[in-house]
């Protein structure tokens, strides 16, 4: 159930950040966006909410009877006393029904946990298969990488390989980095192979294949939410980007014409050995390409500041389970309550007994 909550909580956030990428998403930096995207990861790892006491805050007991609504006790009759009958009926009735909730509950907690190991074992494999083929990488004789891992202040040693199982530059591993460029692609000169070292570079420094690896395990346990997907295909691209935006920043906004024409080249080797493909959405490159193309010097802080506080404002709305229950008793668990002390009772009787447990009833 918790788990259910989790997520439906989450599908608003992701829903959200989603509009609000749909519409500023050339008009914001993609940090921006990871930032939102880190909320709604955290939403989904905390698997409790946050809960806060209305008497803690020394909120108004009435505005706190406002709020919990949903724990009132409803009677049809103000005159008659409550039947032993029908509340020893009703009891009948709630162990028939949470001996069947039991069951769906197991049930649904197995399907879930299959589907948790299938999706961690298949991109287990899926990694140590890649994995596998990286090791067979061959050393890059360019030694450029020493130049600008000092540029960039990194103690990690990264080596530099060129394989021809790849059809892009990627990098892996986090506490040994290894950049891989593919064979296939024909580097016109020393410029296109800067920029994408720095690319990669940046990417190690950042730590984004932790960060990817975080998302895959939240995806992993999320698996049966749509929008947990849809959610882990645009951080991937928001990450790219933001990585660009990055390496823009070091080597300067006057450069990104030619940085553009090695994502152009980038593009070029991908469509030539994969000829045929289908995308229901912006190509990842051209998206990179029009994002470089419009970067600027700087983004005007204050322009983006709104959209993160009111996001941080719906998201702990979410996560904040207020309670207003002021009172020593379980309020909870109102069978235990209904049987012993509310038999035989009128009324004003019932009412006084319920307000010991912080809970209260409408009169119909």
């Amino acid at each position: 159930m918790i788990l259910l909550q989790m997520n439906l909580c989450a599908t608003i956030l992701i829903l959200l950040v989603l509009i609000v990428r749909y519409f500023l998403l050339y008009k914001l930096p993609r940090r921006t966006f990871l930032f939102l995207w880190n909320i709604v990861l955290f939403h989904l790892t905390i698997p409790f909410p946050i809960k806060l006491r209305l008497n803690d805050l020394k909120i108004a007991k009435g505005f706190a009877g406002l709020i919990m609504h949903t724990d009132n006790v409803s009677l049809t009759n103000s005159e008659i006393p409550i039947d032993r009958m029908n509340i020893l009926r009703f009891h009948g009735i709630n162990e028939l029904v949470e001996v069947d909730n039991c069951l769906v509950t197991f049930s649904l907690k197995m399907i879930w946990l299959i589907g948790v190991l299938f999706c961690a074992a298949y991109f287990l494999v899926n990694h140590i298969k890649r994995r596998l083929e990286y090791n067979q990488a061959l050393p890059h004789p360019n030694g450029v990488v020493d130049t600008f891992q000092f540029n960039l202040s990194m103690k990690r040693t990264i080596q530099l390989k060129v394989s021809d199982r790849i059809l892009s530059p990627l990098t892996f591993g986090i506490f040994r980095p290894v950049i891989l460029i593919p064979t296939v692609m024909k580097i016109k000169d020393e410029c296109q192979l800067k920029h994408i070292i720095m690319h990669e570079l940046v990417h190690i420094k950042q730590f984004d294949i932790a960060i990817i690896w975080l998302f895959t395990a939240i995806l992993c346990i999320h698996w049966f939410n749509p929008f947990v997907w849809v959610m882990c295909i645009f951080i991937k691209r928001d990450i790219e980007v933001a990585c660009d935006e990055k390496v823009l920043k070091i080597l300067g906004v006057e450069t990104k014409s030619y940085y553009a024409n090695t994502l152009i080249l980038l593009e070029e080797v991908r469509r030539e050995l994969i000829s045929t493909s289908i995308n229901f959405s912006i190509n990842p490159i051209e998206e990179r390409i029009v994002s470089v193309m419009k970067a600027k010097n700087s983004h005007k802080v204050i322009m983006h500041v709104p959209f993160i506080i009111i996001f941080l404002f719906i998201a702990i709305l979410m996560k904040v389970n207020v309670s207003a229950y002021e009172g020593t008793g379980d309020k909870n668990n109102l069978s235990n309550i209904a049987v012993p002390d509310l038999y035989g009772k009128t009324v004003d009787e019932s009412r006084s007994i319920l307000d010991i447990h912080g809970l209260t009833f409408i009169i119909e």
